[in-house]
């Protein structure tokens, strides 16, 4: 049986644990993490597309990031909920043909490509696709 295999990455939080200022110098237009996250996604071998979950006032910016970065997988960026278990809902609506879902903290810029190469370090979420939650 065949995978497909959406990458939701949910960065719709509002960096409650850090200061703005130093959010907003975090790196490119104080989306480093979110740069760094899409390219991960972008270049792994069994992710077939990716999702982004972030806020409203932030979409347009995640478009250009990934314009100019080349993230050809990403297929939607929508924005987040109130909560992250809503934020994740958001996603999982906006995926296309997914079977399996890789939810991804999107604060967390450490993952790399060789993270999946590494089965026994990978887990990936199973979920209903999103017609079921109709």
């Amino acid at each position: 049986k065949s995978f497909f295999v959406t990458a939701l990455i949910v960065a719709a939080g509002g960096s409650t644990r850090r200061e703005p200022e130093k959010q907003a110098a975090a790196g490119f237009k104080g989306n480093a993490c979110d740069c760094k996250n899409l390219l991960a996604f972008e270049n792994t071998d069994c992710i077939q597309e990716i999702v982004l979950v972030c806020r409203k006032e932030e979409r347009e910016e995640m478009l250009e990031i990934a314009q100019i970065f080349g993230v050809h997988k990403l297929s939607s960026v929508v924005s987040g909920g109130k909560t992250r278990q809503q934020s994740v809902f958001q996603g999982i609506k906006a995926a296309g043909a997914a079977t399996h879902f890789a939810i991804h903290d999107g604060a967390r810029a450490l993952i790399t490509p060789e993270v999946f190469r590494e089965p026994y370090r990978t887990v990936f979420v199973l979920a209903l696709p999103p017609w079921e939650y109709r």
